[in-house]
């Protein structure tokens, strides 16, 4: 199969912004304006409520109320996988731009984003965790600046972008295909991308800021459920599940040389000295969390893994 190549572009193309949203009203009221501000044009935003149908109105009123012609749907299926793909059946755009309802778009995303989208199929842009307070980060806001989001990094050493930040045009996502649940829909769109020859880049100009976790819960939480879509994503393959059991281990091990990384780290400064003891405490969860997964997975071969609070 020929790798999709997009040639240079000398026309407007229409360009949707899928936007999945379940949670906090106040962070999608503040990404949908930023949007809204943006100084180059898009044709539409399409605002998917994940959840009830009661969430779906509130949501409509929170995002009317900063820009009229934004379009709210209600997808009733959990995740935002799901929620991306309803965004992108009722989009227009021959050109497709993916942005999380807690991360702010800065004011040249779109046209910097159009710009690397007359050049190339796919690509993510950059996600720059910040702090409640500019230049103070606690001990969890630092460990997640300097490990949580580096798309990067993710996509240098992983082969995967990110989605919280990603244009594609329709061709490649149609070619690709819709986003999958309850694996990592990032590695997994991206590797199937690869699979049929898509290559994916990208985009240090395209920038949005996502706010740090703030607190014990919610760190937990992400990296488990991380951790459960991961084992759900290689249990599939041939000594898949053993993989993933060799691979916790690393975590555990990665506690002392990313604990130098940590206390060195360029992102998250002043460091806090806690912040140690976060990534310490951290990769000891993922750890245990990952035997559970695979005991369970012996116990109970079809059981499907979730992430637990």
């Amino acid at each position: 199969m020929k790798p999709v190549q997009d040639a240079q572009v000398n026309f407007p193309m229409r360009l949707s912004v899928v936007v999945p949203h379940r949670g906090d009203p106040v962070q999608l009221t503040e990404c949908v304006a930023a949007l809204a501000s943006q100084q180059a044009e898009f044709d539409e935003i399409i605002v998917v409520a994940n959840g009830s149908a009661d969430n779906a109105a509130a949501i409509r009123a929170h995002a009317a109320a900063i820009c009229t012609s934004a379009i709210v749907l209600h997808e009733p299926k959990i995740g935002a996988g799901p929620a991306r793909n309803a965004g992108v059946a009722a989009s227009s755009g021959d050109w497709l731009a993916f942005i999380d309802s807690d991360c702010l778009a800065a004011p040249d995303w779109i046209a910097a984003g159009r710009r690397a989208l007359s050049t190339r199929a796919v690509f993510g842009g950059a996600i720059v965790i910040t702090p409640a307070v500019a230049g103070q980060p606690t001990a969890i806001e630092a460990f997640d600046m300097e490990f949580g989001v580096d798309a990067a990094r993710f996509l240098k050493r992983s082969r995967h972008l990110l989605t919280a930040n990603l244009f594609c045009t329709r061709a490649a996502f149609d070619l690709i295909g819709a986003f999958e649940t309850g694996v990592p829909e990032d590695k997994d769109w991206s590797y199937r991308a690869l699979a049929r020859g898509i290559p994916l880049a990208s985009a240090a100009d395209v920038v949005v800021e996502h706010p740090a976790l703030i607190s014990w819960p919610q760190l937990r939480y992400r990296w488990r459920r991380m951790t459960a879509e991961e084992f759900e994503f290689h249990r599939g393959r041939p000594l898949g599940a053993l993989a993933f059991w060799l691979r916790s281990w690393l975590v555990l091990a990665s506690i002392a040389p990313h604990a130098v990384r940590m206390l060195r780290s360029k992102r998250a400064r002043p460091v806090p000295p806690g912040s140690v003891l976060v990534l310490g405490r951290s990769r000891f969860d993922r750890f245990v969390f990952a035997q559970k997964l695979v005991i369970k997975c012996l116990l109970q071969p079809g059981h499907e893994a979730r992430a637990t609070s």
